[in-house]
């Protein structure tokens, strides 16, 4: 059994006050820095000044590092409805007494899953120029809940897995992480795109970055599964699901 490594000196979780954003922000980080500490060893973690939201600290170096939710798909002037229904829900989860709790974000293409990446990292790209050059780098790390349709190419597992559904799986996991491996190619000023989600301690997480540079050994997708999206037909795109964002009560603090 992997020992969960001890974070708990980190500045982030020694603030007296912090903003209900600041928490929900921190709960959700908590899972990937216990990911990171087998990988790198940060030394602290600060909340930032808002840009960006947190800062790393690395040996002689300061990483500026901005955190986000990542959107199911692109929400127009209308479809936006549907984030504000989903801020709903989650200032009501104190309320409520099961275990776990879901939202459905309702039909829903990886086309449209994959706008939204696009749209987001774009945002965040604009948003970052402004501070970027205070930091030693920047990195932007994109949080996938789960249910969300990006999750499962974090942590690609059926339950019950025929050999037509595996094979299905797999083209549907290598597409979409090719999609954004190809976006990622050009996000400057950030030097790394750290997708995750949070698995039993730890955070499933994969690194895309420009040219593959991987400086900290983070994961990475494999070539395989690149190679495979590559030629994986286009028509895939536009299958529909209806994904549902599952929320353990038992991960939050209310």
């Amino acid at each position: 059994m992997n020992k969960i490594p001890d974070i708990s000196h980190f500045l982030i979780f020694r603030e007296p006050k912090l903003t209900p954003h600041q928490k929900a922000e921190r709960e959700a980080l908590k899972y990937l820095l216990l990911r990171l500490d087998k990988i790198m060893k940060l030394s602290d973690v600060e909340f930032g000044k808002n840009p960006p939201d947190f800062i790393f600290h690395h040996q002689d170096r300061k990483i500026g590092v901005e955190l986000t939710d990542l959107n199911p798909k692109e929400f127009n002037e209308h479809g936006q409805l549907k984030r504000a229904e989903y801020k709903a829900f989650e200032a009501d989860l104190a309320q409520t007494y099961s275990a776990t709790e879901s939202f459905s974000w309702d039909v829903v293409s990886p086309r449209e899953s994959i706008g939204a990446f696009k749209k987001q990292l774009a945002t965040k790209r604009e948003k970052a120029r402004p501070w970027a050059s205070d930091f030693s780098e920047c990195w932007l790390l994109i949080h996938a809940t789960a249910g969300n349709p990006f999750a499962i190419i974090l942590n690609p597992q059926l339950k019950y897995v025929t050999p037509a559904a595996e094979t299905a799986l797999a083209a549907h996991v290598a597409k979409m992480t090719h999609a954004i491996h190809s976006l990622c190619q050009d996000i400057e000023p950030f030097s790394h795109v750290i997708l995750f989600r949070r698995s039993d301690h730890f955070a499933d997480c994969l690194a895309f970055s420009p040219a593959n540079s991987n400086p900290y050994i983070f994961p990475v997708p494999k070539d395989e599964i690149l190679n495979h999206g590559a030629k994986v037909p286009d028509a895939i795109l536009d299958l529909k699901a209806s994904p549902r964002t599952v929320i353990n009560k038992t991960t939050y603090n209310f």
